[in-house]
């Protein structure tokens, strides 16, 4: 009696394509759970070959396949969007969604698995159509549950392209409270070996698209009223006693940020012994921040060929005692930095000259 393949049968087909990088081997493991999920249901089979081009879009694609056009988990067809923009906390939510418009008491233009998403059209200088946005928070810190985040809401969504925003520690001296940094690349230093004599580091380094990195050095905000911004969006805050998620630090602050590129080091470790100067010595002088989860992020949208950046306001420098009181105003200057990226520069293709 001949056996029918089963969902296990397909989730171990999934298990070997997320551990080979041989791309015949690929194919013909692709094309075998083509015909293991052939007799599942339609959403069960969908959820499956979802999964597979999240592992592999490129390859999806050469074997002719489309996978947004695939139905993802409960039948939920993938949704396109100029750019999708993930945070962690919920300060960094606030702050995105008040840079952006929304209320905090808005509806989810989309719940899926309990992920909540809101969308935003933004008139962009260089783009004839809105430029579509969603934006949603992963709840949790550590890189290992970013990347595994990243990769769920890629079964929602179909982004051109994907920004982290929101807070880290950063170098003192190097950068201010208040401060952004703009990752030119993320260093996981949590990679390494442990030895007789102790940890030896094998950091992996994610670097940008070299067209967004390109189109990054052309932009300012400063020359686009971004400080204005910052403090017309924090205004309103500035008189409540009580604001929970959305604290401003205690006294009176001028907030005059500076926008820095520089190398963001992640690790699933939360530093609060002074040792980012040190880190710095140890992994370059471009080091300039540090946060948990820029390294999944980075690895999960370079694995599936979507151009990301990795935006950060400082809000500690990572030393003893260090405080959450510039959490809500350092994500608010990233995300009012990225929102004048979206309005006035690069990241939507300039029209054609006519030459």
């Amino acid at each position: 009696m001949r056996r029918e393949p089963s969902e296990d049968d397909a989730e171990v087909l999934l298990a070997m394509l997320s551990r080979t990088d041989d791309e015949a081997l690929k194919s013909l493991l692709l094309e075998d759970l083509h015909w293991t999920t052939r007799n599942l249901e339609d959403d069960l089979r969908g959820q499956l070959l979802t999964r597979a081009a999240v592992l592999n879009l490129p390859l999806f694609a050469r074997e002719g396949l489309d996978p947004s056009k695939l139905p993802s988990r409960a039948g939920i067809k993938r949704r396109p969007v100029d750019m999708l923009l993930i945070t962690v906390k919920l300060p960094e939510l606030r702050a995105v969604q008040l840079a952006f418009g929304i209320d905090f008491g808005e509806d989810p233009t989309l719940v899926d698995r309990q992920i909540r998403f809101w969308e935003r059209d933004v008139e962009a200088r260089y783009k004839a159509e809105p430029v579509r946005v969603a934006i949603t928070m992963a709840s949790f810190d550590a890189n290992y549950r970013m990347a595994a985040f990243c990769a769920s809401i890629l079964t929602t969504y179909s982004p051109r392209y994907v920004v982290l925003v929101g807070m880290a520690a950063g170098v003192e001296g190097r950068v201010r409270l208040g401060d952004v940094v703009v990752a030119d690349s993320v260093i996981d230093f949590g990679h390494g070996v442990l030895t007789p004599t102790g940890f030896m580091s094998r950091a992996l380094s994610y670097s940008l698209d070299p067209n967004v990195a390109r189109g990054l050095s052309f932009f300012d905000p400063h020359e686009h009223g971004w400080i204005g911004v910052v403090r017309e969006l924090l205004a309103p805050f500035a008189e409540m006693e009580v604001v929970g998620s959305m604290s401003l630090p205690s006294g009176r602050v001028d907030l005059n940020p500076s926008f820095v590129r520089g190398t963001i080091l992640s690790g699933d470790v939360l530093v609060e012994d002074g040792s980012l100067p040190a880190m710095r010595e140890k992994y370059g002088d471009r080091v300039t921040a540090l946060e948990m989860e820029g390294a999944g992020f980075a690895y999960t949208f370079d694995s599936n060929a979507i151009p990301w950046m990795v935006f950060r306001g400082i809000a500690d420098f990572g030393g003893e005692g260090r405080t959450k009181e510039w959490q809500f105003v350092s994500a608010v200057a990233a995300a009012a930095a990225l929102r004048v990226l979206v309005e006035k520069s690069f990241i939507f293709e300039y029209p054609e000259s006519g030459f």
